[in-house]
């Protein structure tokens, strides 16, 4: 981020000497705001907001560069992996500004904020802990996809993931309301991928990582954590054979989540007996997907060779 910086200071510099062609465009700004998104840095939401303020300022003079959704997913996902005490406050300030300025400039759908946007905004609440901020925002992204497709607003697996993670940090609950919120987020996937068979609402294997995690975390005790996470596990291995399509197979950090819980408990025995399950399952699995590729790759047509052309034979 500080060369790509001095680099844009560098091209107004050499603009206002007089070389024309070095002006910034949209996609330089774009780029530097995303440039700060994926930096982890803790003032990377105040340095992607500059910008942000930065091209507002130089839209007057220069109508090119005027930012979109884009920009502003990008700031509030610098906000969000800023990790900052302010981070949700300021991402909040961020999307609020979005809807300003789209209706401003006369309900623009390129300055409305999108499914990205969104996403941005409950990770950050999410890494704040806020388990009810984040599942409020999951519905009014469904409220706002009934109300106006036209936005493209409409939550994902990424937005369920990370609000099933915001309530596995949600320390402001009772113990075992959160791990219950969460449990209640992924049968709610479930039933929509059996309803509209679309896989971009399914869960994954990281989103029952972090519903195993809201068990260890907030489980009333370590006992109802073991025998809920060796529930969880078994529901990963039993989805995944009924859904090949999928991958919702257990990792080792979901192993390592329910072993942890085991040894608390002092059910180190449990726990072992889940390892070698794991270890089976997990070379059943390897084997089939090596198969099922092995099949596929027959099955495609092989490319036939052009008429009036003789294979050479050595």
């Amino acid at each position: 981020t500080a060369r790509a910086t001095k680099l844009l200071e560098e091209m107004w510099q050499r603009y206002r000497d007089g070389d024309k062609t070095m002006l910034p465009n949209f996609v330089t700004y774009n780029s530097m705001v995303d440039a700060w998104s994926k930096s982890f840095r803790s003032d990377a939401g105040e340095q992607a907001e500059r910008l942000l303020k930065e091209m507002w300022e130089l839209h007057e003079s220069h109508p090119h560069l005027r930012p979109d959704k884009q920009t502003y997913s990008s700031v509030i996902n610098a906000w969000a992996k800023s990790d900052e005490p302010i981070a949700t406050q300021r991402a909040w300030r961020v999307l609020q500004e979005m809807w300003n300025k789209y209706k401003e400039f006369n309900n623009d759908i390129s300055l409305a904020p999108s499914t990205v946007s969104y996403n941005s905004l409950i990770d950050a609440s999410s890494r704040s802990g806020s388990g009810k901020i984040a599942e409020g925002l999951l519905r009014e992204m469904w409220r706002m996809h009934s109300v106006r497709p036209d936005f493209g607003i409409r939550p994902d697996t990424k937005t369920y993931s990370a609000t099933i993670a915001a309530w596995s940090r949600d320390k402001s609950q009772e113990l075992g309301e959160a791990p219950k919120r969460a449990s209640r987020l992924l049968e709610e996937m479930w039933e929509l991928y059996d309803e509209k068979k679309d896989v971009t609402l399914a869960p994954n294997t990281v989103s029952y990582s972090c519903l195993l995690d809201a068990w260890a975390r907030f489980a009333p005790s370590s006992e109802v954590a073991a025998r809920e996470g060796e529930r969880i596990l078994h529901d990963m291995w039993n989805r995944q054979s009924a859904h090949p399509e999928l991958q919702v197979m257990p990792n080792q950090a979901c192993i390592d989540i329910v072993l942890d819980a085991c040894e608390k408990c002092g059910q180190t025995g449990r726990g072992d007996k889940l390892v070698a399950k794991w270890k089976k399952r997990s070379r059943q699995y390897v084997l089939k997907q090596q198969a099922q590729n092995q099949q596929q790759k027959q099955q495609e047509p092989q490319p036939q060779q052009e008429e009036g052309k003789e294979e050479v034979k050595e």
